[in-house]
């Protein structure tokens, strides 16, 4: 049931993200900064240390995690944009940042949790 914690993660994100928005620090935009996939990924890796889950599953998973994170990264830098003109992927900062909530996320939850 703790595995919760892993899925609290990216509402925690968009909770910043409309906190930012209140703020006019940004646009409300779901893509933006924080990276909610690098929150949740980085959330399950974070999540399986903490449980002492297998070696291999967290290696595992920390290997796909970075992999996925990097092609996100590429996208951004490579200037692919959707049909409304709006750059897709992630800056370095919005996944850094996306990390970072995520690993602190997790580990308040789960003294809360």
């Amino acid at each position: 049931m703790n595995f919760i914690i892993v899925l609290l993660a990216p509402v925690i994100t968009f909770i910043i993200k409309y906190i930012l928005y209140l703020f006019n620090c940004q646009p409300f935009n779901l893509r933006g900064h924080p990276s909610g996939h690098a929150t949740t990924l980085s959330s399950l890796v974070a999540y399986l240390y903490i449980t002492k889950s297998s070696n291999n599953l967290l290696l595992a998973t920390t290997v796909i995690s970075s992999l996925y994170l990097f092609d996100l990264c590429l996208v951004y830098y490579s200037d692919i944009r959707d049909q409304n003109n709006q750059k897709l992927g992630h800056s370095v900062y919005e996944i850094i940042s996306g990390i970072i909530i995520g690993i602190l996320s997790t580990f308040m939850l789960k003294k809360i949790i």
